[in-house]
């Protein structure tokens, strides 16, 4: 079916972005991008087509900001966005939906952010952060959804909080090694906020000492992660 022939290309080109042969990526997506269209056009309201076209521009944007293609990458988001916005205003106490949504306004917050819209990258940040809170009110004990706030905390200077539950993470968690690079991830972005010293990021001053803390973290769960195989 043309669902099941574009979701390969997908797999194909979230493999080969994967493995950094961006061109290749690119080729496999345009050709998803066109089937994916093709069944939204056909089916607007469709669920299924709209989060299938939404999650292939996410990659299209990750392609273009791997590349250094910041304004084009922004653009992919941008587009993804409508489409998850829409979701989210049909169903907006559905978990699903506002995590999606989440995870939306964090590319946008990272594509502004390499453009140094640094005002708007850190609102979209917020939506992110606030959004991510309700995600874990329902359910708390998701580890990966505490690592998706912690992230989000860290990406909006609140490093203390971001700080307590990359700690319990790491204490509690099997040492995964893709849940390392994102716990490691974690701690270099508490670094970041505190040495960029930010007013909007960064509240309180805390010291050098606290940025090499983060970082010396930061390398300690990279090599977990090198350990364990990534």
């Amino acid at each position: 079916s043309s669902q099941s022939l574009s979701g390969s290309w997908y797999v194909l080109a979230q493999a080969l972005y994967r493995l950094g042969r961006a061109e290749e990526a690119e080729e496999f997506l345009t050709k998803a991008m066109e089937m994916r269209q093709g069944l939204l056009d056909e089916s607007p309201q469709s669920i299924k087509a709209q989060q299938d076209v939404a999650v292939t521009h996410w990659l299209r944007g990750d392609v273009f900001l791997r590349a250094g293609e910041n304004k084009q990458a922004l653009t992919a988001y941008e587009e993804a966005h409508v489409l998850r916005l829409a979701l989210f205003e049909n169903d907006q106490e559905n978990p699903e939906m506002q995590e999606d949504l989440a995870k939306s306004y964090y590319r946008l917050g990272t594509a502004l952010s390499a453009l140094q819209r640094h005002e708007d990258s850190q609102a979209a940040f917020s939506e992110c952060m606030s959004l991510n809170e309700k995600v874990l009110a329902a359910d708390p004990e998701n580890k990966g959804k505490q690592m998706q706030l912690a992230i989000a905390y860290a990406r909006c200077g609140r490093v203390d909080e971001a700080a307590e539950i990359a700690d319990s993470l790491a204490s509690s968690l099997y040492p995964n090694p893709g849940t390392m690079f994102r716990l490691a991830s974690s701690y270099a972005l508490c670094a970041l906020a505190l040495k960029e010293n930010r007013v909007e990021v960064v509240a309180e001053q805390r010291g050098s000492e606290r940025v090499d803390e983060f970082l010396n973290s930061a390398m300690e769960s990279l090599r977990k992660a090198i350990e364990n195989g990534y």
